[in-house]
């Protein structure tokens, strides 16, 4: 039995996703993820934040950092999941594997960069 025509993939829309994803344009960002679930308000939180966003210029390409507000309501079922009771910081490989989680405001950034260092190093 084979598939009615408009059915197959044609050889060019398959030579076009090959393609692309030999160019490297395929969904994967290969950077590894520091996200900090802040307190707004809190000095701790500002004194943290230009030492988790420094990382991205020492992990040129490799590190991409997301500060978010822990009172947002998508925000609160992250942290919710994350076992934290209001607010923290985690690190996650490319894949998504969590590698450091902390919560509250009192990490080390000298912890997260040796967590960072193992799986992208610094140039």
């Amino acid at each position: 039995m084979s598939l009615p025509l408009r059915s197959r993939p044609t050889l060019a829309a398959t030579a076009a996703l090959l393609l692309g994803l030999a160019l490297g344009c395929g969904p994967a960002d290969r950077r590894a993820q520091v996200v900090y679930y802040y307190q707004a308000g809190s000095e701790a939180a500002a004194r943290q934040m230009p030492a988790l966003r420094a990382l991205e210029t020492e992990f040129p390409g490799k590190v991409v950092v997301k500060i978010i507000d822990a009172s947002t309501p998508e925000a609160k079922k992250d942290v919710t999941r994350l076992g934290w009771p209001s607010h923290g910081v985690l690190v996650r490989d490319y894949r998504g594997i969590m590698l450091f989680r902390q919560s509250g405001d009192d990490f080390e950034i000298d912890e997260i960069r040796s967590t960072l260092r193992q799986v992208a190093p610094a140039q």
